[in-house]
């Protein structure tokens, strides 16, 4: 039952974080009369993003904090935290679904969802075995993991590159859920 919630949990915290991102433009378009162009701001680097980014990063890290107040079992708050960015990527690849076909599975959706794994498992380990870790301190390191990622498709690095650094950010994950589970049994 604690997955599935977890699952829930990822998929409000996006709505969540689609709201805000959606009142921050619109207040930025009444206040200033030009529109923030989405095809513009996913292709550069500019404040919005860098807002967006830092918005999705930091109901990520209410999300998992809600879920585990006080995390004690590494698997199960890993495997959680993984599950509650799945429910995260879940929200952001249907908003895609508008802009690219999701029957061809190409890499910027194989992308966005590693990518929300791994920010999400970050957290949830941090929170973890980090545990005098503040939450600046958390949030910066998601948000980090996040931009780098942003700023590899915005400049288009090859697609193998861009998979090699998610899967590098995930491996100590697994490992950990891996190895927590082998000393569990």
């Amino acid at each position: 039952m604690k997955f599935i919630q977890a699952f829930i949990f990822g998929i409000l915290a996006a709505l969540g974080a689609l709201v805000v991102e959606l009142v921050i433009s619109n207040s930025y378009s009444i206040l200033s009369g030009k529109n923030i162009e989405l095809d513009y701001y996913s292709a550069h680097l500019t404040f919005f993003l860098i807002i967006v980014v830092l918005t999705e990063e930091i109901f990520k890290y209410l999300m998992i904090s809600k879920l585990y107040s006080n995390p004690t079992d590494p698997q199960r708050t890993i495997s959680t935290a993984l599950l509650a960015g799945s429910g995260f990527a879940f929200v952001e690849l249907l908003l895609l679904h508008f802009n690219i076909d999701l029957f061809y599975l190409d890499s910027k959706l194989i992308g966005v969802f590693l990518l929300h794994l791994a920010t999400a498992g970050m957290i949830g380990y941090c929170m973890l075995f980090k545990k005098n870790s503040s939450p600046l301190k958390i949030l910066s390191l998601a948000f980090c993991l996040h931009i780098i990622y942003n700023l590899m498709v915005i400049f288009n690095l090859d697609y193998h590159m861009i998979f090699s650094y998610l899967v590098i950010i995930l491996l100590p994950l697994a490992i950990s859920v891996y190895g927590s589970a082998q000393a569990n049994s």
